[in-house]
């Protein structure tokens, strides 16, 4: 992915975002090679202004913890309610 390819899905997101279900499909037609699948993962682990980046605090170790007794190891959904990207947390388990 090149800067101008991200700062495009952060474009198309603000256009797009809250449509019915094929937002996906819709995003990736305006980005030349890019897939439906590959724009999702790439917004959900890369681009997406809500995402934290950096050292996990103590707070955020614990509800990873609590996350993976909730939800075993579905790593897409602890993700999403951390607001960290996918490989983070799975690295974060791993080492802990």
């Amino acid at each position: 992915w090149t800067q101008e390819e991200d700062e495009l899905l952060r474009q198309k997101m603000k256009e797009y975002r809250g449509l019915p279900e094929n937002m996906w499909e819709n995003i990736s037609k305006n980005i030349i090679g890019k897939t439906a699948s590959q724009c999702r993962e790439r917004w959900f682990n890369a681009t997406s202004p809500e995402l934290k980046f950096g050292r996990w605090k103590l707070e955020e170790c614990v509800a990873l913890i609590n996350e993976i007794k909730k939800h075993g190891k579905r790593w897409n959904i602890i993700s999403m309610n951390l607001m960290r990207p996918y490989h983070n947390v799975r690295k974060k388990y791993r080492n802990m």
